[in-house]
């Protein structure tokens, strides 16, 4: 089953698209195969340590990743992958 992901205009200024799809197996693997060739969107994706920075939060079919394997969350099955900038204000 092929996964869509959904992009943030956070990352999809450097990636040049707003959605786009996968076949792959993990979340991590996905967000990967992503950036994988585009620096800039691999530094505003992950940090220094190669988790998702925490400014982007990760969802499967709805639920956050955090609540499940986080970057290991299979995708088998899964219809959308979405990316969503955090926002902040005061």
């Amino acid at each position: 089953m092929t996964t869509t992901i959904l992009i943030p205009a956070s990352l999809a200024d450097v990636l040049g698209v707003r959605e786009t799809t996968t076949s792959v197996s993990t979340v991590g693997e996905a967000l990967r195969s992503l950036v994988a060739d585009n620096s800039a969107a691999q530094r505003r994706l992950f940090d220094t340590n190669d988790n998702v920075n925490r400014f982007i939060n990760v969802y499967v079919d709805g639920q956050d990743v955090r609540s499940l394997q986080g970057q290991d969350s299979p995708l088998q099955g899964v219809a959308v992958l979405e990316l969503v900038s955090a926002i902040a204000g005061g």
